[in-house]
């Protein structure tokens, strides 16, 4: 609610619930008496209430009395309404029992902790928080007969910084890391196994353990970054063209290119966040109809590093072939349009019908390094025909994948190929088969069963194949900057 007092000119507001702490945005707009409009203001303000409260908590509570392990404490602080206090807090914590005896953390969403390393515990150990003048506690209980675990820290290999949110898996049990790059697994067979951890952005790791009977265990993960981590704090928005009452171009057998649109968005949304990046889709659903004016709000909004926008019609000629586009004083979005469209071009073996200007409501206000691409024209019969097959659209989006690549800086010359022909027993080729680089990036096989990884990083790779009909396989390629090498499969039937 607010009131307006017209003596003093104070306008005074009150919020029908606590505000949360942390940064809030005042905006105001006001008419004169006359009905005009004055020119709105926007007012920024923190709230930052103390605290109130700490709850403590550990895990895990009862623990084995053998073995090397991990205790990881966390503590919640919230103000007097409940709220988690600002980002910032100091955590201190202190224990009788383990390593380091005495830790700080500082809160992000009221949330602070740490880890405590114990080896070989007898009895029970304390663990303390204390956040201001605010203090609790928590007990862990060490027992003989407690079933055995396994604690873990994850980390990237070229910075050492923790990986948070990954990923654990061993046998049929999957976890995730918190924030800190840890994780716990509980109740887990004694004996040897292996531990499966995965996190966008990094190559999959596998790791062999040893674990005793009503024993801990740890394990120090190092996860290697995708790409060096070029696209880890990268943010990329995708706007698929048209949509819901909007079909766009229509093919002459009657397929909407809105609908192509969106798929090809889908898939380049896969690679990019199994590289690690953050994307943003203007549009997700095949029903949904957004206005320019609503795609582009969205796009500023996130501030993203690159914008493409997919389109599979082409109004100014009918030549086949594939045609990018850019805002004419957007140099950066020029830049990125000639890389999407060099890949276009290479990478699906179409005709270049070269970088133009283009003006729209989207391109011009996004304010972003911006492109357009149209990969194929919908309403020409053989496009139609190529586009409503799955491998023809997945090679779409690696194509602009690899440009995106470029575009942030990878240099290809660094990279090698790895491409080959998927057969069965009998020689004949396998349409359909699914191929997987590293189990993150994804192609299919078209009619002539084959494939091709560009941009691929030099060292030891593995390529898998899956395909309903045959027994799975996978296979490992040594991988040299500036070289192509073969990956054919033949596949076995399934039993």
């Amino acid at each position: 609610a607010y009131h307006f007092d017209p003596p003093t000119g104070r306008l005074t507001g009150t919020s029908s619930q606590p505000l949360r702490n942390g940064p809030h945005q005042l905006f105001l707009m006001a008419r004169n008496r006359a009905g005009n409009a004055a020119k709105p203001i926007t007012r920024e303000f923190v709230v930052d209430l103390p605290a109130a409260s700490l709850q403590l908590a550990a895990n895990p509570l009862w623990a084995p009395a053998k073995g090397t392990y991990l205790i990881q404490a966390e503590a919640t602080v919230t103000d007097a309404n409940g709220h988690p206090v600002a980002d910032g807090k100091t955590v201190t914590f202190v224990t009788d029992r383990g390593s380091p005896g005495t830790s700080e953390d500082s809160t992000r969403g009221g949330q602070a902790g740490t880890s405590i390393v114990v080896n070989k515990p007898r009895g029970k150990a304390l663990v303390f928080a204390t956040c201001g003048n605010l203090y609790n506690r928590v007990e862990i209980q060490f027992d003989s007969t407690a079933s055995s675990l396994i604690t873990g820290t994850i980390a990237a290999g070229q910075s050492n910084e923790a990986v948070p949110g990954a990923w654990i898996k061993v046998g049929e049990r999957t976890v995730s890391g918190d924030r800190r790059g840890t994780f716990l697994l509980q109740e887990i067979a004694p004996g040897p196994g292996t531990i499966e951890v995965s996190a966008p952005g990094y190559y999959r790791s596998r790791t062999k353990y040893r674990l005793g009977k009503n024993a801990g265990a740890h394990v120090e993960i190092v996860l290697e970054p995708i790409y060096g981590g070029l696209l880890l704090d990268k943010m990329v928005a995708i706007d698929a063209e048209a949509g819901g009452d909007d079909p766009g171009a229509m093919g002459p057998g009657g397929t909407k290119a809105a609908d192509i649109n969106l798929q090809v968005a889908r898939y380049l949304r896969e690679y990019l966040q199994a590289a690690g990046a953050t994307v943003y889709m203007t549009r997700r659903e095949f029903t949904e109809s957004l206005d320019p004016v609503v795609r582009t709000r969205f796009v500023r909004d996130r501030k993203p590093h690159k914008l493409i926008s997919i389109s599979h019609s082409n109004p100014y000629t009918e030549e086949p072939g594939a045609r990018s586009f850019h805002f004419c004083t957007d140099q950066e979005g020029k830049t990125l349009a000639e890389h999407l469209q060099r890949h276009l071009v290479s990478y699906l073996g179409t005709a270049d019908l070269d970088v133009h200007e283009w003006s729209s409501y989207l391109m011009i206000e996004a304010l972003v390094d911006r492109a357009l691409v149209t990969p194929a024209a919908i309403t020409l019969p053989e496009n139609e025909e190529r586009l409503q097959r799955n491998d023809h659209l997945r090679r779409e989006a690696y194509a602009l994948f690899c440009g995106l690549l470029e575009d942030f800086g990878l240099a290809p010359e660094n990279t090698g190929i790895i491409s080959g022909t998927v057969t069965g027993q009998d020689g004949r080729t396998v349409a359909g088969a699914l191929v997987v680089l590293d189990d993150a990036f994804a192609l299919q096989t078209g009619p002539e069963g084959q494939y091709r990884f560009v941009f691929v990083e030099p060292g030891t790779r593995a390529v898998s194949v899956y395909r309903d009909g045959y027994q799975a396989a996978r296979n490992a390629f040594k991988v040299r900057s500036g070289k192509e090498i073969a990956g054919d499969f033949s596949l076995t039937p399934a039993e």
